[in-house]
């Protein structure tokens, strides 16, 4: 694999990560804010995707309790959210001194209290709207380890700890470099995005979710759930100065793999479904398989900072691919109609005008005498006024012919069963798919879907400048066989 061989220390990851282990564990604490708890211990403890907090009232305080005082609705509604903090028994310090979102749960058992932070701050830390430039670190939890890597130009990464040099993703965009590596601690992993060059606190936050959502089309995973979002000094010191928590939606992950470096993953299962030994070829396949050039990841993330609604095309492609085959083609054919309308408008392929069906001059005087056809057809205003609006839209190229436009414009060429793919795209939109429980009837609508899906990333992929092989998942169907390259796995483009 190839790597950018590019050593950078950064000292104190480590006091960041050992920041967030400390939030998520177990730990006593007092609230204040909340009436009928105040003074009394309570327990904090990191949940899905929130920081669970629980009190439960002693035998004595329910005795004494008057149920009927207490207004869940108002008691604990937002009017007391600015004045909610954490205060540590142990260390007898401020743990969350400003809580910006929670929950309360346990309604029906006003003794049995539970609530939920899912966003706070601590620190000093910037309003959206403040536009001073400051280094900003992202660390968001995840459940195990990151192996995608080296599907990517890396380099190594001194982050501070004694024996742990990293692999990290240097990722360019609006002028500002970020690093995205990954640290292990004990058992628990964490991913990290670092600005290396001062920005402000909303350009960061774009920044980062652009960078999510690319690594996320590339590997078709979208890591979410929660962040922790630190200011620091600057990326070398790593010295803290607040910082804010924010409850997120949840992890993306997919089921159709557009890209990997991993020849085997591909070659083996393939050599099952076509009868020969996937083993054979790998070295010559790992040659060619090069990792995801860091320019392509610049030029994704770019596009993702400038376009937001290509994250939503991007969400639609990795959440779809898991959702029934109905709602799946559906799903993907919004993406691909999303894409070639954002193509289009913002010009970001050398489109040419798709002609009308009839020449314009013979279009022009047919128009004409179909007007003074109207004319003498005795209508109403009304019937008039609908007619000419179908009219007006007689000529206009099809759909399916706009279309297929971007991917002549970004040097595609497709296939028969693409362009009927494309053309059938229409159906799941309305609904249209006859898929009984028939067998064949199922493969057929998988591999559609899965066609639908690829030619979207392809799009992604050649807008960002991407030149080399993905994987053909609809090789692995060899029922209806792949569309380009029958029993590789993999497709050019």
């Amino acid at each position: 694999m190839k790597s950018l061989h590019q050593i950078r220390n950064y000292t104190n990851v480590a006091e960041s990560v050992s920041e967030v282990l400390d939030l998520r564990k177990e730990q006593q604490c007092y609230v204040v804010g909340l009436p009928y708890v105040f003074l009394n211990k309570v327990t904090m403890q990191a949940s899905e995707r929130a920081l669970k907090c629980h009190y439960k009232k002693s035998g004595e305080e329910e005795m004494r309790f008057d149920h009927n005082r207490l207004d869940l609705a108002n008691d604990f509604g937002f009017r007391f959210i600015s004045g909610l903090k954490l205060y540590s028994v142990n260390k007898s310090d401020w743990i969350i001194k400003r809580v910006t979102s929670f929950g309360i749960f346990n309604e029906d058992e006003p003794w049995n209290l539970e609530w939920h932070i899912y966003g706070f701050h601590r620190g000093p830390f910037p309003e959206i709207s403040d536009d001073r430039e400051r280094y900003f670190r992202y660390i968001s939890p995840i459940a195990q380890k990151f192996d995608f890597f080296r599907d990517f130009e890396f380099y190594c990464k001194n982050i501070g700890l004694r024996t742990w040099t990293n692999e990290a993703i240097k990722i360019r965009m609006s002028g500002i470099e970020f690093s995205f590596y990954e640290v292990k601690k004990g058992e628990d992993f964490f991913l990290i995005i670092d600005n290396l060059e001062p920005t402000s606190r909303k350009n960061f936050e774009e920044g980062t979710s652009a960078i999510l959502f690319a690594v996320g089309l590339i590997e078709q995973n979208i890591h979410l759930d929660e962040s922790y979002t630190f200011v620091i000094d600057n990326p070398r010191s790593g010295k803290l100065i607040s910082m804010q928590y924010m409850s997120l939606r949840e992890s993306i992950i997919g089921q159709y793999d557009i890209f990997t470096t991993n020849a085997y993953s591909v070659r083996l299962p393939i050599g099952n479904i076509y009868g020969f030994d996937g083993k054979a070829d790998i070295n010559d396949w790992s040659n060619k398989l090069n990792p995801c050039p860091q320019k392509v990841v610049d030029n994704l993330a770019s596009l993702i900072y400038q376009y937001p609604i290509l994250a939503n095309c991007i969400a639609i492609l990795v959440d779809g691919s898991k959702a029934g085959l109905e709602i799946q083609g559906a799903s993907f054919a919004v993406a691909l109609e999303a894409l070639t309308y954002l193509i289009e408008k913002e010009k970001l392929a050398p489109i040419n005008k798709v002609k009308p069906v009839v020449d314009k001059s013979k279009w022009k005087k047919l128009r004409k005498d179909y007007l003074n056809l109207l004319e003498c057809a005795g209508l109403s205003d009304e019937e008039k006024k609908f007619i000419t609006k179908k009219l007006n839209n007689l000529n206009q190229p099809t759909n399916i012919d706009k279309l297929q436009v971007p991917f002549a414009a970004l040097g595609v060429t497709l296939s028969q069963a693409e362009l009927d793919t494309i053309e059938m795209r229409n159906d799941f939109l309305h609904g249209r798919n006859d898929c009984d429980l028939n067998p064949k009837s199922v493969n057929q609508m998988v591999w559609t879907c899965k066609l639908l899906h690829q030619l979207c990333c392809i799009l992604l992929f050649k807008l960002s400048g991407f030149s080399g092989y993905i994987i053909d998942q609809t090789a692995f169907d060899v029922t209806n066989g792949a569309v380009v390259n029958p029993g590789t796995g993999f497709r050019w483009i």
